[in-house]
């Protein structure tokens, strides 16, 4: 009898920098797009930014993950190493959650 894990369902993606960068592009945004295409996996793509706009999506999707997270889903932290409010948030949130 095989155990079989639970089908993915939601992505909450953090990246570091905006869509300009081919990194953010080719390792976060075309991923989640085929996940969403293929599999049926929603996702939030959350890029930092100093924008109200900006500010408000990652403090949405930054509660909604420490808080009420989604059952079957998984936080992907892309590459944070400064010190800056962002990346504090983001390592406090990937030792909050599992």
């Amino acid at each position: 009898m095989s155990t079989s894990q639970p089908q993915l369902r939601f992505i909450y993606w953090f990246a570091y920098y905006h869509f300009d960068s081919p990194s953010v592009r080719y390792r976060a945004q075309y991923p989640l797009d085929y996940f969403k295409e293929k599999k049926q996996v929603e996702s939030w793509l959350i890029v930092p930014g100093y924008h109200p706009g900006k500010i408000m999506a990652f403090l949405r999707a930054y509660f909604s993950a420490l808080l009420f997270r989604r059952k079957h889903s998984v936080i992907v932290n892309q590459r944070v190493q400064s010190n800056f409010i962002y990346a504090r948030l983001l390592k406090l949130l990937l030792q909050v959650q599992k």
